[in-house]
């Protein structure tokens, strides 16, 4: 008899362990937040875009398309200036649930319509165009990783000032995207303020931006993207430019926001206005380089003060 109620234990417990799984399970899942943020460009009052959908690349779930909502109408295609995306604002583009693993790729697809995509100068709206994205999207072609039963939440960081091209002749402004993906956790900031003093002596606040570089004593070095070339090996390009802006309270200010944790070189120009990032080695003269450490969750303070003059 103990014999019989023995099996009739171990069958009862085979049987839950079915039930439930037990150790067999598939693969969990997680959602992923996808976010957009601007590091900004100059002589613009605004730079609308217009996103309908991200397509998602993933070695588990193969391709996935998901529309972006707009949370006024609750219907697909949303229009985002992104120059109301500067310093640490951001917005939420998509929140998909994924199955664990790499997401191989990302498309954002946009409607290049001159009347929904656009840059606005001094009133003036211009056709914003794109020869690689118009029909493919703007690629992402960093690598997200999903882990389960938690929210993975990245930002892209939409660089303007090294993605629009002035045409010089013409009407339209040519849209190179240039995108940064940093995930939010690990991000830190780096920001601080600017003497006026200092900026009268540099020309004046129109051209004032605080460039950040990769690694300490890095040489400090203008934008340059070449059209359809890779940038030279010589050529040191910043991680991003930060825009100095007075505050509410009248104090210049910088703000570069969303940086991965490490080593980086600040440096303080008010030549950023002639930073053409086709060109190689514009007319741009750097003060006050120096080193500064970012770590994940915490802004790194740095003011560019007027040095000491030598008697």
């Amino acid at each position: 008899m103990k014999t019989l109620n023995l099996i009739f234990l171990l069958a009862a417990v085979s049987l839950m362990a079915s039930c439930s799984g037990g150790g067999t399970s598939g693969p969990g899942t997680g959602e992923l937040s996808l976010s957009i943020t601007d590091a900004p460009v100059r002589n613009a009052d605004a730079v609308v875009i217009y996103f309908e959908q991200a397509i998602v690349h993933s070695g588990e779930d193969g391709k996935t398309e998901v529309d972006i909502i707009d949370p006024d109408t609750m219907q697909p295609g949303r229009s985002i200036d992104l120059l109301q995306l500067t310093g640490d604002r951001t917005i939420e583009l998509i929140t998909e649930t994924f199955t664990e693993g790499t997401i191989n790729w990302i498309r954002l697809m946009v409607d290049f319509d001159p009347l929904k995509t656009y840059i606005e100068i001094d009133g003036t709206r211009y056709p914003l165009r794109c020869v690689s994205c118009e029909k493919n999207g703007l690629k992402v072609n960093t690598t997200f990783e999903i882990l389960p039963d938690m929210t993975n939440a990245y930002v892209l960081d939409f660089d303007l000032q090294k993605s629009i091209t002035d045409p010089q002749s013409g009407i339209d402004y040519i849209l190179r995207p240039t995108i940064r993906v940093v995930k939010g956790e690990a991000a830190g900031a780096i920001r601080g303020t600017v003497d006026p003093t200092l900026i009268s002596s540099l020309g004046g606040s129109e051209g004032c931006s605080v460039y950040v570089y990769d690694g300490h004593d890095a040489v400090t070095d203008d934008i340059y993207i070449p059209d359809g070339m890779p940038v030279p090996d010589t050529h040191n390009n910043p991680v991003m430019a930060a825009t100095v802006e007075l505050n509410q309270s009248e104090n210049y200010e910088y703000h570069a926001a969303f940086l991965p944790a490490g080593n980086y070189t600040i440096a303080l120009t008010c030549d950023a206005e002639l930073d053409d990032p086709m060109l190689d080695d514009d007319n741009v003269s750097f003060y006050g380089a120096v080193n500064k450490i970012v770590v994940s969750g915490e802004t790194t303070m740095h003011d560019f003060i007027p040095l000491p003059t030598t008697p």
